[in-house]
């Protein structure tokens, strides 16, 4: 085998293994939200029937969580913790810190991805006015009633102010496909649901 031949033979190798290298990363990037959902949602499982018990019994909650979040017509529940760092998102939703916390005055910020690890807020544009959404606290669930929906540039930071009333703001990126700007979906404190009362109208509806 000449020299010439030897060279070509090497470009070949190389050219078969760049080839390969690319379609493995296409691969990858194909099915990465899948993978970080089915991550974020084994790490969701564990947690929120933790959550969901310490509040029943008015315990702590596990580690840094602070809530539990439901939004009944996108059939969703999911624990949220504290903190909006890339690496606190990845278990879930995040409660903006020096943000009100759920049922107290003020404004409750809550920030999530829409297509990755767990796309938890995939479909917060279905979202209509009036719509309840509820928040987990020690003293009962915190009824929330949708009263604004927008979409903002992300140096908007007003969203994340103090309000008059206790408010609950759920805030991801938009659109979905092309996240450059955000979505605010705010709700308004309505009303409070005990626990007990809970429990006695799941049993109501069992018998």
């Amino acid at each position: 085998m000449t020299e010439a031949d030897k060279k070509l033979k090497l470009k070949r190798v190389i050219g078969r293994v760049l080839a390969t290298a690319l379609i493995l990363a296409g691969v990858a990037l194909l099915f990465y939200p899948t993978l970080t959902d089915l991550y974020t949602n084994f790490l969701q499982g564990r947690q929120r029937q933790a959550a969901k018990a310490a509040f029943a019994e008015k315990k702590e909650l596990p580690g840094d969580a602070v809530t539990i979040l439901e939004i009944p017509r996108l059939k969703l529940e999911t624990v949220v913790y504290e903190g909006v760092e890339p690496e606190d998102l990845r278990r879930g939703p995040g409660h903006y810190p020096q943000t009100a916390l759920p049922g107290q005055p003020g404004n409750c910020v809550i920030v999530g991805h829409r297509n990755v690890y767990g796309s938890v807020f995939k479909d917060l544009d279905k979202l209509q006015y009036d719509d309840p959404f509820y928040l987990y606290g020690k003293d009962g669930k915190f009824v929330y009633r949708v009263n604004k929906i927008k979409v903002v540039e992300p140096t908007e930071v007003q969203v994340l102010l103090p309000t008059e009333i206790p408010t609950a703001t759920l805030l991801t990126c938009h659109p979905y496909y092309k996240p450059d700007k955000r979505l605010i979906v705010s709700g308004a404190l309505t009303n409070i649901l005990s626990y007990e009362d809970e429990v006695a109208e799941n049993e109501k509806k069992a018998s």
